[in-house]
């Protein structure tokens, strides 16, 4: 399997072409959610759909019968349009309901999985700095749960954008609650045994978020691994047109139809994470520690046969695959500086661990009588740590 990496915004209908799609699976994506400006017009959804197969992509398809939808009893006309093609993955239904459509969008999700049950009605979530009142409708963990209360789904979707300008004196940094939100997602996956998908900002809006370094982005792409996540979703592919007042950056691709600088960061993220992906996609979160040198015992656990950390801040994601293997994904929690570590295993476990770097593995060595391995991690960086 594939960990699914995709991305919104795609391609404007009249730059639509083979070779549009073939870009876009060169940069390492596996599906499209086709979330464009024209709001997907059939004969541009089934123009993508030939070209997304043609390219071994899956699509997500917008169409806007079905987002604006008056009837439901229409619903399996609209969607069973696009549903036996063989690039279909889903239909987007929403984006950032409020508490109040929650009942809505249950009953058309319902609906959705009659007609196609092996799909996906895809839906993403508001983050935690949403408006309280008018949004999530109270505390963004009453958010969650009532989303998944009353709306059947098989996989949760939220953006959270952490790269914020800074503000008077301040160095720029991250929103105060990115961790916080990464957790609250994760947490209400493992008690609903569904994946969720997390969206990577790529893109500066206004002066509110910054445009991100190619360190950035591996920084938010790693530590979404790190806590879990089953699917990497980058906002935005196509640089949008501003609107509703918002003045956005330029994406992967400027509007012009030109790639940035940021297409080839993308890419190379997508290469490296490939093989991981495919690795995590398979394991369940154990626990998610942010090391500060003192291990809880429950940590202790998590970690074993790891026993002691030494050095640099981290973050490190606790997994275990089907068969009980142990998995940790470590990240460098700066994304400004590099990162030393030095881990104490187990002797006799020692020989067991290998680490991947950069997309490629690397059986672990060490000295006679030394139990402790050393870590580099450059600014972002992420590295994949197993027993086997």
């Amino acid at each position: 399997m594939t960990l699914p990496i995709g991305f919104w915004v795609s391609p404007p209908k009249h730059e639509l072409s083979l070779a549009r799609f073939q870009e876009i699976r060169d940069a390492g994506f596996t599906h499209i959610n086709d979330f464009n400006n024209w709001e997907g017009e059939p004969d541009g959804i089934r123009i993508s759909m030939d070209y997304a197969w043609q390219c071994g992509l899956k699509y997500i398809v917008n169409d806007a019968r079905v987002t604006k939808l008056e009837d439901e009893e229409q619903l399996a006309q609209f969607v069973q349009e696009f549903s036996d093609h063989p690039a279909y993955l889903g239909h987007y239904l929403y984006d950032e309901p409020g508490v109040a459509m929650f009942d809505r969008l249950g009953s058309i999700a319902e609906r959705y999985y009659k007609i196609v049950p092996s799909g996906l009605a895809y839906i993403n979530l508001y983050p935690t700095y949403a408006s309280p009142s008018t949004q999530l409708g109270d505390t963004y963990p009453k958010y969650l749960d009532n989303y998944c209360r009353k709306v059947k789904q098989t996989l949760l979707s939220y953006d959270h954008y952490p790269l914020w300008v800074a503000q008077s004196e301040q160095a720029p940094g991250i929103s105060a609650d990115y961790f916080d939100n990464l957790q609250q997602i994760r947490n209400k996956s493992l008690e609903f045994g569904i994946p969720f998908w997390v969206f990577i900002q790529t893109i500066a809006i206004d002066n509110f978020l910054r445009d991100p370094t190619a360190e950035e982005l591996l920084w938010q792409v790693n530590m979404s691994l790190a806590y879990g996540a089953k699917g990497i979703q980058y906002f935005t592919y196509w640089t949008p047109s501003d609107a509703n007042g918002e003045v956005f950056g330029e994406a992967m691709i400027d509007r012009q139809g030109n790639r940035t600088e940021r297409y080839e960061e993308v890419r190379r993220i997508n290469r490296q994470i490939k093989d991981i992906g495919a690795i995590l996609l398979n394991c369940k979160s154990v626990d998610v520690i942010h090391n500060d040198g003192l291990l809880s015992k429950d940590s202790r656990t998590a970690l074993y046969p790891i026993s002691e950390i030494e050095g640099d801040p981290i973050v490190i994601g606790c997994l275990e695959d089907n068969l009980g293997f142990r998995k940790w994904m470590i990240v460098n929690k700066s994304f400004q500086q590099s990162a030393t570590i030095r881990l104490n295993v187990e002797a006799n476990r020692l020989q067991s661990l290998s680490v991947w770097r950069s997309g490629v593995r690397h059986r672990l060595h060490h000295a006679d009588g030394e139990q402790w391995i050393r870590l580099d991690l450059m600014p972002g960086e992420g590295q994949l740590l197993e027993s086997l």
